[in-house]
This record gives C-alpha cells, structure tokens and sequence, in this order.
C-alpha cells in the first residue's frame, strides 16, 4: 500500500490535499442524524461502518502528520537492526509486533490503530453510549489527534479501565470488588503501549480511591483555578518522585529518558496563524470541558445524573486538570502539556455523546462544539495543503 510513498520526503501537497478531501466526505457522509437525535435503522447500521472504514482509512494514510513518517524509519530500524536506541525506542510492544510481522507497516498501522477503535467502541458500548455519534465526535473533533501517534492505543485502553471502574456503582458489592480491580488493571497496562500515561495512571489509580460529593460537581468548574494552582504546585514534587521511579525501572521502559527528552524539546509558534492554529487545536478539549462543567451547575443535573457520568466526569476533569497545570511548570515545553491533555479525547467523546443523547448538554450547545471541532480541523488541513502550495 506504501510502495509508491518516498518516506524520506515527508508530506507532499498532493497527500496533504487527500487528507482533507477525506475529511470532508467522511464530514458529509455523517453529518445527516449526527446534528440532531434522529438515527433511522435502513442507514444506521451502513453509516456506522462507513465511519468506522473511514476513521481507519484517515489512520492508515495520515500523510499529513509528520510522525506518519518518523514510524516508518523507526520501523526500518528496528527490522533491519541498524541500531537500538533506549532513549528514544519504541515500547516492547511495539518492538515485538514489528518483529512478528516483519516491519510491514501496513499492518503495523491497522493492527494499532484499528485495535484501538476496537477498544472504543467496547468502551462506548460498554458505558452505554451512542457508538455511532461518538465515532462521528472523534471524527469531528479529534481526528488528528487519534490519528497522530501510537498513544491512541494506550489511550484507548487507558478509557476502557476507566469505564469498567464507572459501572461498578450499579453491580452488587462482590461484583464491584472485581470490577474495580479489572478497572485498574486495565489502567495500569496501558503503560505498556506508550510511557507517557505513567503520570496519568498513578493520578487515576490514587483519583479512584477519592470520595466525590455531588455537590463538588456542582461548583467543579468554579474550583478549577483553585486546583490547577495547587494541582501544579504539588506536581512540581511528584515529578521528581517520578523520575526517581522511572530511574528505577529505566532498563524496562525508557521512561526517565523520555521524559527528559519531552522537557527539552522545544516549543516554537512562528507567526499569528501559528498561534490562531494552537488556539483552535485546544479549543476542541477546553470549549466541550466547559459546556460540560457549566451543565454540571445545576442541582437538577447533579441529582438526576447517572453516576457513571459522573465518574466520566472525573476522569476527564482530572486529565484537564494535570495538563492545564503542568503549564504552569517551568519545562519550556508544551510537549508535556499536550501529551496530558491528548488523553482526554476519547472519554471526552463518550462524554459528549451520553450527555447530549441524555439531553444534558441541549442540542444547540452540541452543534457549537461540532462547529469548533469542524472549523479547528478544516484549519490545519487547509494550513498543511496551504503550506505545500
């Protein structure tokens, strides 16, 4: 399928320009039902696929993003041996499953990206959600986010421990004990797929055991500041504890180095249409955050809420939360912030979709935060075909 790609050369204009073309007729083809409440059972079942094909396809050929190409070389590195890097390796995973297929990347790409699509709809099913608006939501919103870098599959497994644990509040007590700990497990392996969720499943695993009151839902969104201050002067200290647990432990993961690597890298926005671009790339997380804390105000929606919500709630809330903070964290980089903030998007999908077919989030507050996602990503599809004129 690659053959006729010249990896060495990076994005072409003409690859750029089929991204976007796949964009918008994956766009057009879904938006009919996804606007409204109305799904009709003759195309339900065939527009679900046609997503699903689609979101993969955009996957497999997402010429676009540069790390598209930085695989591929990784790829053939790792098959012919030319040199094995702990700093910047890939995770044993990947290692591994670059052995057994013998470098195709091909199959590389589906087995990762299809499996974590896979897990998405599990997770969706799973906590009893629309599949089909929350494909349409990822399509819409968060594209090139899942489509970027082999973190979609521990982000996707990562959201699947999360919405086991979130349907523990309606099993009988030895269920929810079983629940839980495959809940958490779940968590904890999705280390395995990418180093960066360390942070991110230490919070969780310790966020878990927090007793949430509905009414700290209520004024969730007020105490926000509140928490990001504190949040980031306490993260200033459990980043150090970190490294010293990643030194621990750096022989079998990299991720001390790694996360070295991430503090040093730098962070640089050229002109206005550079920080026009950044500002509509995380308006898609922080604009559907908001809607959500803001519905979450009402003692009516607090108390007749169901507490798998809720729990969803949290966990994006809590993801928000460390990545807004670490903002504040003198890193020089925003590598840390966007990785932290990445995780979000697949329980923030969930999320929108169960509050908007719950009738929560009111039709017109759903169509605004399509219309965000639609305009952010029409952006930086144009800006990468514009780019290459």
């Amino acid at each position: 399928m690659y053959d006729s790609i010249d990896f060495a050369q990076g994005s072409t204009f003409a690859q750029c320009l089929y991204c976007f073309l796949l964009y918008c007729f994956l766009l057009l083809v879904s938006l009919k039902g996804n606007l409204t409440n109305t799904y009709t059972q003759d195309n339900y079942v065939f527009r679900k696929i046609i997503l699903f094909g689609g979101i993969l396809l955009f996957s497999l050929t997402s010429f676009v993003d540069a790390d598209f190409f930085h695989y591929y070389e990784s790829m053939y590195e790792y098959k012919n041996q030319v040199f094995v890097d702990t700093e910047r390796g890939l995770e044993a995973f990947y290692q591994h499953l670059i052995y057994i297929i013998n470098g195709n990347y091909f199959l590389f790409r589906l087995i990762v990206w299809g499996s974590s699509l896979l897990l998405i709809i599990f997770a969706t099913r799973k906590f009893g959600a629309n599949v089909y608006r929350t494909l349409f939501v990822i399509l819409a919103g968060y594209i090139m986010t899942f489509s970027y870098a082999r973190a979609s599959l521990a982000m996707a497994v990562f959201t699947t421990g999360a919405v086991i644990v979130s349907v523990v509040s309606e099993c009988e007590t030895r269920k929810r004990i079983i629940l839980t700990t495959l809940g958490l497990a779940i968590i904890a392996c999705s280390i395995y797929f990418h180093r960066s969720m360390l942070p991110i499943l230490v919070a969780s695993i310790c966020w878990a055991f927090v007793p949430w009151k509905k009414q700290l839902t209520k004024y969730s969104l007020w105490l926000f500041p509140f928490f990001v201050f504190l949040c980031s002067v306490v993260l200033e200290n459990v980043f150090e504890e970190l490294y010293v647990l990643a030194n621990a432990i750096e022989d079998e993961t990299g991720t001390l180095d790694k996360a070295e690597l991430y503090a040093e890298q730098e962070s640089v926005t050229h002109n206005i249409r550079g920080y026009f671009r950044l500002f509509l790339h995380y308006s898609t997380f922080y604009i559907p955050f908001v809607l959500i804390a803001n519905v979450f105000r009402s003692e009516e929606v607090v108390q007749s809420v169901n507490k798998r919500i809720i729990w969803l709630y949290q966990i994006v809330y809590l993801i928000i939360l460390i990545a807004t903070s670490i903002l504040f964290l003198d890193f020089g980089s925003r590598v840390f912030f966007y990785r932290f903030l990445y995780v979000s998007f697949i329980p923030m999908s969930i999320l929108i979709t169960k509050m908007t077919d719950s009738g929560f989030l009111k039709k017109q507050q759903y169509r605004w935060i399509v219309a965000v996602f639609i305009i952010s990503n029409l952006f930086q599809l144009f800006a990468a075909v514009y780019s290459l004129r």
